[in-house]
């Protein structure tokens, strides 16, 4: 039975069978740790645990270790390699002839160390175009399905700190790829899929970008890349992949000694920042600067409806102005409206907010919304109304008593009467409103903990529409 390509790329997050290469009953050992990802991840495909340098068949959490790849009982479909570089051409062309479609090489010391190691990574490609096998990597922390449980990293904790979700993380780095993770995981987001192409060898951005565009599990991509050999492939894999998904980008290596260490991190050569900057924009994916800025805008993209009207303004809410005059200037300063309220919405406003209340925008109610927050339920409603109004963001600063809880159902019928989005900026320690985060954030409200960081969001989030608009796609 011959195996397309797309059909070979199903099988890195979706195979029947894994085996681990190198697999240990050691925990203090990548080995061990790759075994209990895989065993206890969830994963209902069958899972063989391998280990060439054993002399006698031990076990694993009940799993027999096999003495060979040769021994498998079957055929097996995906090979994880937690082998040194050195023992990897023998290992992969057992594999191959194990009927393996896929070999994730954890191993590093390939091209990303120079001219030894190109030849290395040769011979590894070689011999995979020979059985036709697809190579995450080398020099990868490998792949992970949180909607199967298919967890064929050594990071065993991820399948239990991460509910399946749909915002995919695509990297070339595998220290960036854990703290877009860790990012993510501060966010509470669920995460679809997880890949780390790491140097390269037969899979590119290209290749996986192709993939997201028609994963119905996934509705984000988080994308992290130091360089490319084919930018052409990759700009129109971008542009094809941003017509169905949204993609969140992240460049590194973009000054002169980023770019050597990306040269001898992955063994890319990293790309001019100025040409990554205008293929991003062309292809209609958003560029971030930041880890933590990528999960917040995937956060927001994820959990907002879409801006309908990009030349719409933002409003702001709250009864404190020092937090919203800081807001209010990083949106300035990006360039997104802050119009202020029509004269229907003023008349409304005026009709029982205090005298002292400033209507402007932002629009700052004064110290009494602090405590009764049918305020901001009854301002949202007049000026949401307006065609003028784009999004908007709460600000308030917590009293950090209980007793005093935003009514968060009644802001959310609001903003489902007008189907707008609406960001919240609590002023506040996470560990105080650790539940009232969780109460916004399931009724679709992402909350950001200061105003200036809530503030930038919201600019990346009219950005990315305005993208959308100028591109004539769907908003």
């Amino acid at each position: 039975m011959s195996f397309t390509f797309e059909d070979k790329i199903r099988s890195i997050f979706y195979p029947q069978s894994v085996a681990i290469v190198g697999a240990s009953n050691d925990e203090r050992k990548l080995g061990g740790l790759a075994a209990r990802a895989i065993l206890r991840s969830g994963f209902k495909g069958r899972v063989f645990l391998v280990n060439t340098r054993s002399r006698s068949n031990g076990e694993n959490d009940g799993h027999k270790i096999y003495s060979s790849i040769a021994s498998l009982p079957q055929e097996v479909e995906s090979f994880v390699f937690v082998v040194p570089r050195e023992e990897i051409p023998e290992s992969l062309e057992a594999a191959g002839q194990k009927g393996g479609k896929v070999a994730v090489i954890i191993a590093s010391g390939f091209q990303e160390v120079g001219e030894a190691g190109k030849q290395w990574q040769e011979t590894v490609r070689q011999i995979a175009e020979r059985y036709g096998m697809i190579i995450v990597g080398p020099n990868s922390v490998g792949v992970v399905n949180f909607h199967n449980g298919l967890n064929a990293t050594f990071a065993h904790t991820w399948c239990e700190l991460f509910s399946p979700g749909g915002i995919a993380v695509l990297t070339q780095s595998g220290g960036v790829g854990q703290t877009l993770m860790s990012q993510l995981a501060n966010h509470n987001l669920g995460v679809s899929k997880y890949i780390h192409l790491g140097n390269r060898a037969n899979l590119e951005f290209a290749d996986m970008l192709r993939y997201f565009e028609q994963d119905e599990d996934t509705r984000i991509v988080i994308l992290f890349l130091e360089g490319t050999d084919d930018a052409r492939r990759l700009y129109r894999a971008m542009r094809s992949c941003a017509s169905k998904k949204k993609i969140v980008a992240l460049h590194g290596g973009v000054t002169g000694k980023g770019s050597r260490a990306a040269l001898s991190h992955t063994g890319s050569m990293a790309g001019v920042r100025r040409i990554y900057q205008g293929a991003f924009r062309q292809a209609g994916v958003l560029e971030v600067e930041t880890t933590e800025e990528a999960a917040d805008v995937a956060k927001a993209l994820y959990m907002l409806p879409p801006l309908k009207n990009p030349g719409a303004g933002v409003f702001v809410f709250t009864h404190t102005a020092g937090p919203s005059i800081l807001a209010t200037d990083v949106l300035s300063e990006r360039g997104v409206p802050l119009p202020e309220p029509p004269e229907r919405a003023r008349r409304a406003l005026e009709s029982f907010l205090p005298d002292f209340a400033s209507l402007q925008n932002p629009i700052d109610m004064g110290g009494g919304a602090a405590f009764n927050h049918y305020m901001y339920v009854k301002a949202m409603d007049a000026i949401l109304a307006e065609d003028t109004t784009g999004a908007a963001i709460i600000i308030y600063s917590h009293t950090n008593d209980p007793a005093f809880r935003f009514p968060v159902e009644a802001v959310r019928e609001v903003r489902d009467k007008y189907a707008k989005p609406v960001m919240v900026s609590i002023v506040a320690s996470a560990e105080v409103i650790k539940h009232e985060m969780n109460e916004w954030e399931q009724a679709g409200f992402p909350v950001y903990l200061s105003p200036e960081r809530a503030a930038k969001v919201m600019a990346r989030f009219y950005q990315f529409y305005r993208l959308r608009h100028l591109r004539g796609q769907e908003l």
